[in-house]
């Protein structure tokens, strides 16, 4: 289950729903980098992980009420609170797609709020 609501007050800027597959709830990607050296080889730098390196690929098939809900916070909204089997987090919705009944979504994380 996934939890989006707006930071601020708002009728109708909250919606829990249900995920189906294809939806990809740990998806993330360390801070790495690799540099070639002059002698051939490479340095690896490893800076850690973020949670705002997280990307979240939601794909559910919800009712009506839900989906104008969650058009109307995308389109008013800059950033959202979203809540997981794993924690909340404040996040932005990348996009928002309409597919034969299900909803797509990407939401990119800025931090844990957990």
């Amino acid at each position: 289950m996934i939890g989006i609501s707006t930071l601020t007050q708002n009728t109708a800027g909250a919606v829990t729903f249900e995920t189906e597959k294809p939806t990809f709830l740990r998806e993330a990607s360390a801070r790495v980098s690799r540099s070639a050296t002059l002698d051939g080889g490479a340095v690896v730098n490893h800076l850690g992980f973020s949670h705002g390196d997280r990307t979240l690929r939601i794909t559910a098939n919800v009712g009506e009420t839900v989906a104008n809900a969650l058009w109307a916070i995308f389109i008013l909204g800059v950033m959202v609170n979203v809540a997981t089997d794993e924690g909340a987090y404040r996040a932005a919705i990348e996009t928002l797609i309409t597919d034969n009944g299900n909803r797509k979504m990407t939401i990119l994380f800025k931090e844990s709020l957990t």
